[in-house]
């Protein structure tokens, strides 16, 4: 078994380890070494992962909607974006505003995400939204076959896995 730790250009920290107790290959990040790890599963298939390595490339930027409510430190992502633990420490922006946000809580279940100070736009139902954020990339082996390698982008579009080798 194996845990492979980056830090994106932004001094964050990101591993990828196999949690042996669960069975499952995960992904932990901070945005730096005082906030407290956010952990995203990337797969839960028994015995995938343990043999992992991970990169952080530069940050990613995604289109979207969401409701943004003047003076709220809150907003509601409609569609575009997926809210996950992957989002923690990135940066928000919501209508013609330039003025972007710190991301420090997400809830993924109601689409909600936690910014770092009340936003200061235009309250909208339906706003354009830009979220910028690091993605890492695992490669890991599946299961107990040591010839199927797989590569995993979780993003906040939703987990993209590939195959190595495969057709």
């Amino acid at each position: 078994q194996s845990a492979s730790f980056a830090h994106d250009a932004d001094g964050g920290q990101h591993i990828a380890y196999y949690d042996a107790t669960f069975r499952q290959l995960k992904v932990p990040h901070r945005p730096d070494p005082d906030s407290p790890w956010a952990i995203q599963t990337v797969t839960t298939t028994p015995l995938t992962g343990q043999y992992c390595s991970l990169a952080v490339g530069a940050r990613q930027s995604v289109a979207g909607d969401a409701t943004v409510t003047a003076g709220a430190n809150q907003a509601v992502i409609l569609r575009g974006v997926v809210v996950s633990p992957l989002l923690i420490g990135g940066r928000f922006q919501a209508g013609p505003s330039t003025t972007t946000y710190g991301i420090t809580d997400v809830n993924a279940d109601a689409g909600r995400i936690t910014l770092d100070a009340s936003f200061t736009g235009s309250s909208g139902a339906s706003v354009l939204c830009t979220v910028a954020f690091y993605q890492p990339v695992i490669g890991y082996q599946e299961g107990n076959s040591r010839r199927l390698l797989r590569v995993a982008r979780p993003r906040a579009r939703g987990r993209q896995r590939l195959s190595v080798g495969e057709k």
